[in-house]
Parts: structure tokens; sequence; C-alpha cells
């Protein structure tokens, strides 16, 4: 996939996704616009490949606007769920309790179907939210939201929900876990594991090396099953000059 951006307003699919589109379907340009059409939102910060939200056979787009200001909120955010198929808005997303500063939508990413509707459902982050972050799930048929992620222990700038990911079945209960990094939590930062049925915190990952600099859970993904049975995750750290090292770290699969 192609991902364009028109100033600040508009962001340019070019659908050669082979996974978002039916067999029969030529490759095309789809084009995502800010719906109010403003400047300064942080419009395409963020987007995903979700899933089929609207059950055309097509997989749908979530899209990030952190910066978006909202219910007289400066940088509360917003986040959009576009049709894949059209480009049509199908959904606005907005931060349960208003906060200024909250970033609701600087993160965003498939969640799987975590209440088992038969729909995909999203995952939000929003790393200001309460200054320490906090991470939503909604349900992708309704809008409605399914529960909210925060760290244990809350502290202000720790980064929680800069960066998301779904792991897949980690307790065996057929429901896809969520992964959640805050960067600057305990000062290294660490990454928290949460249980996709019901939010609940499932483990908290800390770095493998004492570094000061790590930033580690700056990024989050799911490696699959490394060593066959065990189940992983990567948490990506970073470093001195803007690069960053994957490090590998045991799930909770048996």
């Amino acid at each position: 996939m192609q991902c364009y951006c028109r100033g600040v307003r508009r962001t340019v699919f070019a659908l050669s996704l082979l996974w978002s589109l039916p067999a029969w379907a030529a490759p095309g340009l789809l084009i995502l616009d800010n719906p109010l059409r403003l400047s300064f939102t942080g419009f395409a910060s963020s987007l995903a490949v979700v899933g089929d939200i609207d059950g055309d056979g097509v997989s749908d787009y979530l899209v990030g606007a952190y910066e978006y200001y909202w219910r007289k909120n400066l940088n509360q955010g917003r986040v959009f769920v576009f049709s894949g198929q059209s480009g049509k808005l199908l959904r606005t997303l907005d931060l349960p309790d208003p906060y200024q500063g909250a970033a609701f939508g600087g993160a965003v990413a498939a969640a799987g179907d975590v209440n088992q509707d038969g729909v995909p459902d999203l995952l939000v982050g929003a790393f200001g939210q309460g200054e320490s972050g906090q991470a939503f799930v909604f349900s992708g048929k309704t809008g409605k939201l399914l529960y909210t992620m925060q760290a244990p222990q809350r502290q202000s700038g720790a980064g929680f929900g800069w960066a998301l990911a779904a792991l897949g079945d980690l307790t065996g209960d057929g429901v896809p876990e969520l992964v959640v990094g805050a960067f600057a939590q305990e000062g290294r930062g660490r990454v928290f594991v949460f249980d996709g049925k019901n939010g609940k915190l499932l483990r908290t990952l800390a770095p493998p090396s004492s570094s000061e600099s790590m930033t580690f859970g700056w990024s989050v993904a799911a490696a699959g099953d490394l060593d066959v049975g065990a189940g992983r995750l990567v948490a990506e750290k970073g470093a001195a000059g803007g690069r960053r090292a994957p490090a590998a770290l045991e799930g909770l699969g048996q």
C-alpha cells in the first residue's frame, strides 16, 4: 500500500492491497478526507486496516487525528472509520472523557473480534489522557466503548497508548490479546499485555537491558509463535541517534 497526504486535510490510498480488495476488484485510488476539512488536526498521523466493519466483503480503515480541537479541548483528538470500498465515512469515535491534550488517536490498530459478535473491533490510544495515557477498545459494530486500559501505576508523561497491537489468542479463550506500549513508564519504558476479552492486565514486560535511554515500548507488534508453543510479541526499544532495536519477549501462550 502507498499512502500520500495532501496538505493536512487529505489522505490518498493507492489500493493495491490484495488483502483489502475482493479477488474481482481492480487496484484503484481511494481518497479519505478529513470530514470537517480543518487544518492542523493531525489527520492520518495514524492508520490501520481493521477488517470488514460494514459487511461488504472489503476491509475498512481506521484513521487517527490526534491534534483535533474538539469540545473546546485543544489536541483532544478524534478517530474516523472509513469504508474500504467507497471511502465513505462510516463512524467517528470520540474520547469517552473529554480532556485537553489527550492525543486520542495518536495510535490506532485492529483489535480483532474481542466481543465475538462477528465484526472486528477497534483499538485506540490516547497517550496524553490524564497525563499518563490510556487505551480504548470500541465495538466495530456499534462504536460503543467496550473497555478502557491503563497502566497499573499511572505516571505523568509515561506515554501509555503510544503504541498498540493485537497479539492473537494467548490465553486460550478464542479472543486475541492486546499489547500497549508506554515508552517512558518507570523511566525506561514498559509494555503491558491485556486480556482481549475483558481488558484485564495479564503481564507487564520490562526492558531486558539496564540502559537508561531505551524508551522500551516505543513500538509493539505480534511476532507469532517463534519457539513453538510459547507465543511471543515484539517490543521495540528506542536507542541513541533515532535508531531502534527489536527485543523479542516471551508471551503467555502455553
